[in-house]
């Protein structure tokens, strides 16, 4: 039937798709100059003839046809034209446009209608020569393709429109529509490109006037091969508009801001097979939307050329800060690119360490960028995209980007910029690539056995099914009932079934808490027979390991690493120097070799494991051979020892060090990595197994130890000059051996008799040395420990670090541990007549001892709250300071009592004292009841504020009310 009335090309969507089985349509190319068949007549195998009669509309169709033939300028060469003469021969682009709005019907229309286009004046100029709207108007229209132009002026902007609608299920005819002047067999590639990818560009090309520049980005576009793109800073005049035509295929069109500057700073060129939709033009930026029919989709790019001065750029960040407040674009895919003529950050410029760089502009980049809400989008190739071309002083920006929105590294986020090859321009053109969509394939349905036995099947299918619901043939009833069935019998699948064997590997992960490759991995057993260890084995699927295994290519043996057990290594290292690539190398090379290839495969073991010193001392004489001899046996007759090519440069080496200065280097970073990194499990360990009864300081070296701890022993004569310690609150200094003062470790300046002379314990801590604030020395029997308790003194000794405390009562409190406080005692030592009864008692003399807790008032306040926590407290204010800082076991196993009785401590002295100076300077005095309800009440307010510390603990306010209430 088809071929009876033209050439067919394709079935129609809905055809192909199957969506209808009693209609078929068929997209049919026909000559609209010939008249159409009225009645069609075929005939079947068996002799039965059928008739079908033909209905078209081939007036309309014929008579639009005809006028677009008549307005089209393509003829035939006549014979003896030479090829030049057909290559400028003029043949004018068909631009299909079925409305036009004349200009006094849009006068005054700043803000048109919703729906309708915006934005007029458009010069859509073909790729041959241009030709007026007129002309083109009266050359016809397909009849699949509506075109509207209209344009009005607003602000300093021209926002123009060139729409076509092309109906998603476009034919392969209409779709050549949109390829005008062009054969079948010129058509371009795009279409089986936008499969894979997305392509355009923007570039800065400094001139687009000369005809090697229009070879040059012929060339280029044919090998990317991009849909669309911009060509910035062309200085192409409007006259000479042309020249823009011979620089791009045929069949391609361009727009230029040729309104809003003299030369068109900006030309925006696409491929046919795009629709393009100016939006906004300016100086600085166009802005256009592209609609790509093959793909269906649509997308807001701008391409930018900044002006080369900072203020006159202000106008553009404005621009593109108003697009994304007030258009649509922040809500749909935007991209920006092109050259900005501004550098984004500091190390986008090659010079910017030496050289001073704009950061006023970089900051109102920055600042427009965040306002527009854009970001660069993940760029490769060339770091920089512009440099000065001086040979002398070169230099190098990126001041081209391409920036996205969010919009758009949601929907393409394998998207990205590549800058390229700059080639006759000093610019590297912007190539952004990004993938396409594919329509999705509908798969048929399966019916999967496996899910009849699942639980809920029978449920499933008896709610699915609904024939009595149904009106129709019985036959009717069963097929709509199966296919209604399809999607609840697919669900269940996908619920339950769904990457089951993904989902088992997961739950095994979580069960077991790690994610295991048997194939890679070893299992070790200990106390097992060998019939045991092979049965679990292979339950498990993982082979039996044996000792020394590797673990990152180094080895594990609980037994000391011997030579044997390094001689593959150095077979390894050996065969580095055997190769045949290093037999030509000069002496420098062979320098390097050694330095950066065969010290670094040594150095890694080093950080590990303490190697023997034989060991160093054979990869030396390895090294020593390679150099002077390009052997590995003996050196012997080298011009220089290896020792003294182990020195540093100033020293008359060559800057290379000796094996044993690294290993030494790696031992005392285990030392530091003890003090210092408190949250490691191996520190954890050494603490709490082998410095758990004696410090690191107080241990001796012994046999019994592992080869790492006797090595870190063994440096301790190295730590004096490496260690310095912070005294803080003394809890964790030595005193002896932790250099926490300028004289150095103590036990450096008394000797071993310093322990005994000082009455301090060896292991002792800083804190330990003190009491009441002040230090606790024997009086000195020797001129060496009058100096060292001299030196000490000008010291001062570590305090109660207080926390969660109140500002106020905290500042007393550290008066009264100081005895600061005016006490009517030091009152009578300043010369003052002040009588020198406690206030609060009047039974014994005011002194910071008495008041603090030996007065009778302090003491029912004092023992009320803290005996509640702590067993018989101590009495002395000095005596209380020192528990809190030693910490008792029964705090330190419980954080929250320590907390509190901190609190309690310095609150008690403030009401203490608040107390005292209340019945001093106003007459008026209170109970010890009421002054515990004001501290009651001070506990509560600040218990409320904090925080338990732990989250598994309660709050430290429901701790103080179990330990205060009453039995």
């Amino acid at each position: 039937l088809a071929t009876a009335v033209g050439k067919p090309e394709s079935l129609a969507p809905e055809t192909e798709r199957k969506l209808n089985f009693e209609i078929a349509k068929i997209w049919v190319r026909v000559n609209l100059l010939a008249p159409l068949p009225k009645k069609i007549i075929s005939g079947f195998s068996n002799g039965r003839e059928c008739s079908r009669f033909v209905n078209g509309r081939q007036s309309s169709a014929k008579s639009t046809r005809s006028r677009s033939r008549e307005s089209c300028g393509t003829r035939r060469s006549r014979p003896g034209r030479s090829a030049a003469d057909r290559r400028n021969l003029k043949v004018p682009q068909e631009v299909d446009i079925l409305q036009t709005t004349p200009p006094e019907t849009l006068k005054g229309s700043v803000h048109p209608q919703e729906g309708e286009p915006r934005m007029l004046e458009v010069d859509r100029t073909p790729v041959s020569e241009p030709e007026t709207v007129s002309e083109r108007i009266n050359g016809g229209v397909p009849a699949s393709v509506a075109s509207t132009i209209a344009a009005t002026k607003a602000g300093p902007s021209t926002v123009i429109v060139l729409h076509k609608d092309l109906a998603p299920h476009a034919t392969q005819a209409e779709k050549r529509s949109l390829l005008p002047g062009l054969q079948p067999e010129e058509w371009p590639q795009g279409h089986d490109r936008l499969e894979n990818f997305i392509i355009f560009f923007a570039w800065n090309i400094r001139g687009l006037n000369s005809i090697t520049r229009h070879t040059m980005v012929k060339e280029w576009i044919s090998s990317h091969r991009p849909l669309f793109g911009a060509f910035l800073e062309t200085h192409v005049q409007p006259s000479n508009s042309s020249r823009i035509s011979r620089a791009i295929p045929s069949g391609w069109s361009f727009f230029a801001n040729f309104d809003h500057h003299e030369t068109a700073r900006i030309v925006v060129v696409w491929d046919p097979s795009v629709t393009m939709t100016i939006y906004q033009v300016s100086a600085q930026a166009i802005t256009c939307g592209i609609f790509i029919l093959s793909q269906n989709i649509t997308l807001t790019v701008t391409f930018v050329y900044g002006f080369n001065l900072a203020n006159e750029r202000r106008a553009l960040w404005d621009e593109l800060s108003v697009l994304n407040a007030s258009t649509p674009v922040s809500r749909a895919p935007w991209a920006v690119l092109g050259d900005f003529n501004q550098i984004l950050r500091a190390n986008q410029h090659s010079n910017h360490l030496d050289l001073e760089v704009d950061s006023a502009g970089m900051e109102e980049f920055n600042l427009a960028t965040q306002e527009a809400e854009v970001f660069e989008a993940q760029a490769k190739g060339l770091p920089f995209s512009w440099w000065n071309n001086q040979e002398g002083n070169p230099i190098a920006k990126k001041i081209d980007h391409a920036l996205i929105n969010q919009q758009w590294a949601m929907l393409f986020p394998d998207a990205y910029s590549e800058f390229m090859e700059p080639h006759q321009s000093d610019h590297a053109p912007c190539l952004f690539r990004m993938s396409g969509f594919h329509q999705r394939i509908s798969k048929p349905f399966k019916f999967f056995h496996h899910i009849i036995d699942h639980p809920l099947y029978t449920k499933t299918v008896r709610e699915a099914w609904r024939c009595d619901v149904i009106q129709g043939s019985a036959q009717f009833k069963l097929m709509r009932s199966l296919k209604l069935l399809k999607m609840d019998l697919r669900g269940l699948n996908k619920r339950y079934y769904s990457g089951i064997s993904a989902r088992v590997k997961d739950q095994a992960a979580k069960i077991s808490g790690l994610e295991m490759n048997p194939a890679k991995s070893e299992i070790f057993f200990g106390g097992y027979n060998d019939s045991e260890a092979r049965v679990l084995s292979g339950i498990s699927g993982i082979k039996i390991g044996a000792f020394p295994t590797r673990y990152l290519g180094l080895p594990l043996n609980p037994a000391k690493i011997s030579m044997a057990t390094l001689q593959p290594f150095l077979e390894r290292i050996t065969s580095k120097l055997h190769s045949w690539t290093v037999k030509l190398l000069s002496f420098a090379g062979k320098i390097r070799l050694i330095a950066s290839v065969i010290y670094e495969m040594v150095n890694f073991w080093s950080s590990v494991f303490v190697l023997p010193k034989s060991f160093y001392a054979k990869v030396d004489s390895l090294c020593a051979a390679f150099l002077w001899r390009n052997k590995t046996g003996s050196a012997a007759g080298a011009r220089v020892a290896w020792r003294d090519v182990c020195k540093l440069t100033e020293e008359g080496g060559i800057g290379i060090r000796l094996l044993e200065d690294f290993q030494l280097v790696f031992r005392l970073n285990q030392v530091w990595n003890f003090f210092t990194n408190a949250g490691s499990l191996w520190v954890a360990w050494l603490r709490n197994h082998v410095f758990r009864r004696k410090s690191f300081w107080a241990t001796e070296d012994s046999s019994r130890l592992s080869k790492a701890v006797r090595s870190m022993l063994q440096l301790k004569p190295h730590l004096l000059d490496f260690m310095r310690c912070d005294l803080n609150n003394g809890e964790l200094a030595s005193f002896w051996f932790d250099c926490w003062t300028d004289l150095g470790p103590l036990i450096s300046v008394t000797g071993e008799s310093g322990p005994r002379n000082l009455k301090v314990r060896r292991d002792a801590r800083v804190i330990e040395a003190t009491r009441h604030g002040d230090w606790i020395f024997p009086p000195a029997r020797s001129t060496q420990m009058e100096n060292l308790q001299i030196a000490l003194s000008a010291i001062p000794p570590p305090q109660v670090a207080l926390g969660q405390h109140i500002p106020r009562s905290s500042f007393v409190a550290w008066l009264a541990l100081l005895r600061r406080l005016p006490t009517r005692d030091r009152l009578r030592r300043w010369g003052m007549s002040v009588p020198l009864d406690c206030v609060l008692c009047s039974s014994g003399v005011e002194t910071h001892h008495h008041l603090f807790f030996e007065c009778g008032f302090s003491t029912s306040i004092w023992c009320f709250f803290s005996s509640k926590i702590w067993v018989n407290p101590p009495l002395d204010l000095h005596s209380a300071a020192a528990w809190i800082m030693q910490a008792r076991p029964q705090t330190r196993s419980n954080p929250q009592a320590l907390a509190i009785i901190k609190l309690i401590f310095q609150s008690c002295i403030y009401l203490v004292w608040k107390e005292r100076n209340a019945r001093i300077f106003t007459s008026s005095s209170s109970t010890p009841e009421s002054s515990r309800a004001v501290l009651d009440r001070m506990m509560r307010d600040r218990l409320l504020s904090l925080t338990p510390c732990s989250p598994s603990s309660p709050s430290l306010l429901e701790f103080y009310f179990a330990c205060t209430r009453p039995p």
